[in-house]
C-alpha cells in the first residue's frame, strides 16, 4: 500500500430504491459496508418458497441510490482524491450532483473513481453512489444459464451468495501523495531466483519532465527459518512533459537460496519499494508474493501438476460461494483463515472457485495457509462469450476488462496458479481458444483451461477438469483394483476429477434450522423436508436418517478420494463437496454443514486417511472373505510428501 491517508465511510448512507435520477432521499438510512437484505429493504420475498434454495425475505433487482455528507480535509491539499469500493456491482457515482466518470462494471474487483477534481480539500460534498445489480449491460451468461434470466453462475446466483445489491468490505475515501505508486507487479521466475517487478507510478501534476530513482528490497516474513532479506536494488524512473506516469521494470535478484512457498512451507516475502526525487523519499509501497513455480509435466505414465519442480496431487474442494449468514461472502482475513483451516484440517491443498471470484483476503489467507487457488470466471450459460460468432463481441470486451482487472489485483498471490473461463455449457465453443490466447498473453506463467466438466483440450490448455470413467458409483459390488490409468494416460494435460462425490446427507434439523437464526438466507426449505417427514409420520426417524446417510457417505468420499490416490500420474480430484451446496435441489451433499459445521459423520483425522499427501493404500478385488481363503492384496503407497518415505509391513 502507498503512503495514504484514509477517511472510513462506514456508517449509515440515505438510501433509495431508484437511480440517482429517480432517487427521492425521504430520510431512509443504511448501514453499510452491507446490503439492503441486511438492512431489511427491498421487497418483501417472505411468502415465497421453493425446495431448491434458501431464501431471502427481502429481494431487490434494479438500481439503488445511497448518499452521504463527506468533509475532505483541508491537509489533503495537493493530494490525489480516490473513492474506493472494495466489491460491489455496477455503480455510477456523483460528487456534489457532478459524475465522477464512467459506470464500473466489475463484480470481481474494487471500484476506485478518481475525485480529485470534484472535491475541495477543506469542504464539506454530498458523495452518491448508485448500484445496480439488473442484467443490464452485463454478459448474457452471467445472468441466464440454462434458462432465460435464471443465473447459475455463483458470482450471483440465488442457489448461492445471491443477486444482493450494495457495497461490501472496505469503503473509503483515499488521498494519495502527489507522487504515488499506482501497481507494483511481481512475477517470480524460479530457474534464475529471481522475481520480475514492473512498477506504475502516478502524478498529479503533468508539468515538465521529473526524474528520479526506486529502492526495492525484499524480506521474508513469516517462515519459522532465518530472515531472508536481499541487497537494495536502484532504478531511475522519468516523468516526460506531459505525462502522468512512468513505469521501471526491472529483475531482482532473491540470492543463492530464496526460501520456497508451497503447501508445506508457504513462504512469504513483502517487497518493499521507495520512491525518491533526490534525496527525498516521496512515496513507498509494498506488496507480498512468493517465490514458486507451479507448472505440468509427464510423470507416472500421465501428466501431472509440479510445484517448485516436485510432483503434486491436487486435492481439492469446489467452493460455490455458500454463505447464509449474509448472503455475500467474508471480506475479511480472520473469517478466510478460517475456512481454509477447515479446509487444511480435512487434508485439502486445492480450492476450485467454482464461477466467482473471492475477495483479496481470500487470496491472502491461501497464500499464507498454503492451497492452490484455481479461479473462473462468473460465466455459465449456453451463451458463453454471447454472440461473438455473430460478430458481437460486448460480452467479449466485458470479459477482456474483467481478466485485466483480476490478474492485476489478485496474481501477486502466489497461491493463484489455475484460471479457467467458466463451466460446463457451450462444449467445444470455437472461442474459448481465442480467449485462452488473450489470457496467456497477458499472464503466460498461469495454468489454463476452458471449461471445468467437458473441456475438449484446446491447443492453450493447460490443465482439465472433467468426469471420468467409471463415473460416481462406479461398482456394484465393492473393490479397489480399479483406477483411472487408462483415461490419464490418454489426456494430452493433467486432469482433476471433476464435482467428485456428490453424496447427499439428510439433515440434522433439531442442529441445523437454529444456525440459521438471525442469518439473510432463512432455511425454509429444509423446513419443507422436516413438514414432509412429519407428514409421513416419520420424524423420530430423522436422527437415524442422518447418521446413516452421513456414515455411508464418509465411506463413499473416502473410496473415491483413495481411487485418485491410486491412480499412476492422476491430477488430483475436486470434491463436491466437503461443504453443503445448498442450491440446485438442496444439495446437501456435504460432510459439513452450509456453516462448515462437522456433521458428525467423519473426524478430519479419519477423513485425512484418505485425502493427505502421503498415504498406505491397498489394491483388493473384493472387501468381503471367507474363512480358509487366503487374503491377497497390493499395497500403493500415494506419496506427494516433501521427502520419501521409509515403510515396514506389520501384522
Amino acid at each position: 500500500m502507498d503512503q495514504r491517508s484514509f477517511i472510513d465511510l462506514s456508517g449509515y448512507w440515505q438510501f433509495d430504491l431508484a437511480a440517482e435520477e429517480d432517487a427521492a432521499f425521504s430520510g431512509e438510512t443504511v448501514l453499510l459496508p452491507g446490503t439492503p437484505d441486511e438492512n431489511r429493504k427491498g421487497l418483501d420475498n417472505s411468502a415465497a418458497f421453493t425446495p431448491r434454495y434458501l431464501h431471502r425475505d427481502y429481494v431487490y433487482t434494479g438500481p439503488a441510490a445511497y448518499r452521504r455528507e463527506v468533509s475532505v480535509p483541508a491537509a489533503w491539499e495537493g493530494r490525489a482524491i480516490f473513492l474506493h469500493l472494495e466489491r460491489t456491482k455496477k455503480t455510477r457515482v456523483w460528487v456534489d450532483g457532478r459524475p465522477a466518470g464512467e459506470r464500473q462494471k466489475s463484480y470481481t474487483t474494487p471500484h476506485r473513481y478518481d475525485l480529485t477534481a470534484l472535491c475541495r480539500p477543506g469542504c464539506t460534498h454530498t458523495l452518491t453512489v448508485e448500484v445496480d445489480n439488473s442484467p443490464a449491460g452485463m454478459p448474457y451468461a452471467m445472468y441466464s444459464t440454462l434458462w432465460e434470466g435464471e443465473a447459475w453462475s455463483h458470482q450471483l446466483t440465488e442457489h448461492g451468495q445471491t443477486n444482493w445489491n450494495g457495497i461490501v468490505g472496505a469503503l473509503r475515501l483515499e488521498a494519495l501523495p502527489a507522487l504515488s505508486v499506482s501497481r507494483l507487479r511481481l512475477r517470480p521466475d524460479l530457474p534464475p531466483r529471481c522475481v520480475r517487478a514492473e512498477i506504475t507510478l502516478a502524478r498529479l501534476d503533468a508539468d515538465g519532465e521529473v526524474r528520479g530513482h526506486v529502492v526495492l528490497w525484499a524480506e521474508s516474513w513469516n517462515s519459522d527459518q532465518p530472515v531472508h532479506r536481499t541487497p537494495p536494488q536502484q532504478a531511475e524512473f522519468r516523468f516526460a512533459p506531459g505525462a502522468r506516469t512512468a513505469a521501471v521494470s526491472l529483475v531482482h535478484g532473491m540470492g543463492e537460496a530464496p526460501l520456497l512457498w508451497d503447501e508445506f512451507q508457504p513462504n512469504l516475502y513483502r517487497m518493499r519499494l521507495e520512491v525518491y526525487l533526490g534525496e527525498t523519499r516521496c512515496a513507498h509501497a509494498s506488496e507480498d508474493f512468493g517465490m514458486r513455480a507451479f507448472t505440468t509435466g509427464e510423470n507416472q505414465g500421465g501428466r501431472q501438476f509440479f510445484i517448485n519442480g516436485r510432483p503434486t496431487l491436487l486435492r481439492g474442494e469446489i467452493n460455490c460461494a455458500i454463505f447464509p449468514k449474509t448472503g455475500y461472502p467474508p471480506m475479511g482475513l480472520e473469517d478466510w483463515l478460517r475456512v481454509f483451516t477447515i479446509y487444511k484440517d480435512y487434508g485439502l491443498n486445492h480450492v476450485r472457485f467454482h464461477t466467482w471470484v473471492p475477495p483479496k483476503a481470500a487470496f491472502q489467507a491461501a497464500d499464507r495457509l498454503g492451497l492452490y487457488l484455481y479461479i473462473e470466471l462468473p460465466h455459465w450459460g449456453r451463451r458463453m462469450f454471447g454472440d461473438i460468432a455473430q460478430g458481437d463481441d460486448a460480452d467479449v470486451r466485458y470479459y477482456q476488462e474483467d481478466t485485466r482487472r483480476i490478474f492485476a489485483e489478485y496474481l501477486n498471490s502466489p497461491s493463484f496458479v489455475m484460471f479457467a473461463l467458466g463451466n460446463e455449457e457451450r462444449i467445444g465453443f470455437y472461442y474459448y481458444e481465442e480467449f485462452l490466447k488473450f489470457c496467456k498473453e497477458l499472464e503466460p506463467d498461469l495454468l489454463y483451461s476452458d471449461i471445468a466438466g467437458h473441456s475438449t483440450y484446446p491447443p492453450s490448455a493447460d490443465f482439465a477438469t472433467k468426469w471420468l470413467e467409471p463415473g460416481y458409483l462406479p461398482l456394484v459390488n465393492g473393490r479397489s483394483d480399479w483406477d483411472y490409468a487408462e483415461t490419464v494416460r490418454a489426456a494430452p494435460v493433467p486432469i482433476t476429477g471433476h464435482e467428485v462425490g456428490q453424496l447427499q446427507v439428510y439433515p440434522d434439523y433439531d442442529r441445523e434450522l437454529p444456525a440459521y437464526e438471525g442469518s439473510v438466507l432463512r432455511p425454509r426449505n429444509l423446513e419443507h423436508f422436516r413438514d414432509i417427514l412429519a407428514q409421513a409420520g416419520l420424524e423420530d426417524r430423522a436422527a437415524d436418517f442422518h447418521r446413516a446417510t452421513g456414515k455411508l457417505a464418509a465411506m463413499l468420499y473416502r473410496s473415491f478420494m483413495e481411487s485418485y490416490l491410486r491412480t499412476p500420474g492422476s491430477g488430483g480430484f475436486l470434491l463436491l463437496g466437503l461443504q453443503d451446496f445448498s442450491g440446485q435441489g438442496t444439495a446437501l451433499v456435504g460432510l459439513l454443514d452450509s456453516f462448515l459445521e462437522s456433521k458428525g459423520a467423519i473426524t478430519p483425522g479419519e477423513f485425512r486417511r484418505s485425502c493427505c499427501e502421503l498415504a498406505v493404500l491397498a489394491r483388493m478385488p473384493r472387501f468381503v472373505w471367507e474363512g480358509g481363503e487366503t487374503f491377497e492384496a497390493e499395497l500403493v503407497v500415494s506419496n506427494y510428501s516433501p521427502g520419501g518415505a521409509r515403510l515396514g509391513v506389520g501384522w
